[in-house]
């Protein structure tokens, strides 16, 4: 990871600059791991890389050149990793990048700007994507919350990986909040979508069978159909007023969707 742990997200800043209902941290205190690397503190000192900020992507670029003797022609990384490249083009191979930000953070314009920069883009938002995230709104759930106080099965069901800003129209925020997402000019280039459940607080097989299913069925039918329901209006406001998507075609297809895996999921 880029940085010690998620505390440095939009939930907590130092008390100088934290918000009401923000955690207060000492960001020094959740620094960058790799600045006290001798070798990783040479690489900043002789300017091949601008700050401990660009390790990462420079790490990337690295990573990519070695594959081009072995005529390996793919390459995937996590958005921290070339977050710092103008263009993908600056790779020989050509990268696809898993972003993961959620949408209420700006999700939905980073995965525009990297459209934009040439390169294909595989869906992880966890507020719709993570698996470790609780099924429900209930104190008996497990599962974290950072990114989604839950994500139910009907919520990834209606996931819209086309037409990002819709989300905006069919579920809330982290915190029950409304949201209000434009969408951008261009549609952007999705390869696809990619379910996570991070296993650190997974005990046993029960624990992970339990977070994964039946969830994963609806992350399955959300990256192989498009569905009806779906479609990518430029420069549109989404909000929980906005009235672009057709619920009645989302509510059946869902209730379809549901009666086919409780009559043939043993």
């Amino acid at each position: 990871m880029k940085r010690k742990n998620i505390m440095l997200g939009g939930g907590y800043a130092s008390a100088a600059e934290a918000k009401p209902g923000q955690g207060i941290i000492d960001k020094k205190a959740q620094n960058f791991p790799y600045e006290k690397s001798p070798a990783c503190q040479a690489l900043v000192k002789n300017g091949t890389v601008g700050s401990f900020d660009e390790l990462t992507t420079w790490f990337g670029k690295e990573i990519n050149k070695e594959l081009v003797p072995h005529k390996i022609n793919s390459f995937q990384s996590w958005q921290d990793g070339l977050s710092h490249l103008k263009s993908a083009s600056e790779m020989t191979v050509k990268p696809t990048v898993n972003v993961w930000d959620t949408l209420f953070w700006g999700g939905t314009e980073v995965v525009s700007q990297f459209s934009q920069k040439g390169f294909d883009i595989v869906l992880s938002n966890p507020d719709y994507l993570y698996l470790d995230m609780p099924n429900e709104i209930d104190p008996a759930e497990r599962g974290y919350y950072w990114a989604a106080r839950a994500n139910p099965l009907k919520k990834i069901f209606s996931f819209a990986p086309g037409n990002l800003a819709q989300n905006a129209e069919t579920s809330v925020d982290r915190d029950g909040k409304a949201m209000s997402i434009t969408s951008p000019a261009t549609a952007p280039s999705i390869k696809g979508i990619s379910g996570h459940l991070w296993s650190e607080t997974q005990r046993t097989d029960a624990q992970a069978e339990y977070m994964m299913y039946p969830r994963i069925f609806a992350i399955a039918e959300r990256a192989w159909n498009k569905p009806s329901w779906e479609n990518f209006k430029a420069n549109t406001v989404y909000s929980s007023e906005s009235k672009h998507v057709n619920k009645q075609a989302l509510e059946n297809d869902y209730n379809h969707f549901v009666n086919a895996v409780g009559a043939r999921v043993v």
